[in-house]
């Protein structure tokens, strides 16, 4: 019999050595488990980096548009399966809301607030706006 999760972030919370390759919940282990999806569905590039406490993923390709798959608000509320990365793999995204903090997201030239409250002058967004190369983008900070 299968176990039917009813909060799958509360989940997700409560055993990040689960989720996380290392175990531990930290901005790189994040940033890393991203980056890799992007990797897995585009071929890259991808940059990953870090400014302060913001983390930095963003790609050329949009990779969290799936045509036949879930919407991006999706990946980041439920657990969905990446069968492109292994038989019991899943979409990162949900990490993010999970275990930051702050969540901003690129989406061609628009970004938006998944997370957390940001003012307009926040040095994140200036930061995703930058790289006009950048079709999709994710920023983020790490509750302490």
């Amino acid at each position: 019999m299968a176990h039917v999760v009813q909060d799958p972030v509360e989940y997700i919370r409560q055993r990040p050595q689960m989720f996380l390759r290392s175990g531990r919940v930290s901005g790189q282990a994040l940033a890393e488990s991203i980056a890799g999806d992007s990797l897995t569905l585009t071929g890259g590039p991808v940059t990953v980096f870090r400014r302060g406490d913001w983390w930095f993923v963003g790609c050329e390709e949009d990779w969290m548009a799936l045509p036949s798959g879930p919407s991006v608000d999706e990946l980041f509320c439920r657990i969905v399966a990446f069968p492109e990365a292994g038989p019991n793999a899943m979409h990162s995204e949900i990490l993010l809301t999970a275990f930051a903090r702050d969540v901003l997201l690129k989406e061609g030239g628009t970004l938006r607030a998944l997370k957390g409250s940001m003012p307009e002058a926040d040095e994140a967004r200036g930061t995703l706006l930058r790289d006009p190369r950048w079709q999709r983008a994710v920023a983020f900070r790490v509750a302490s």
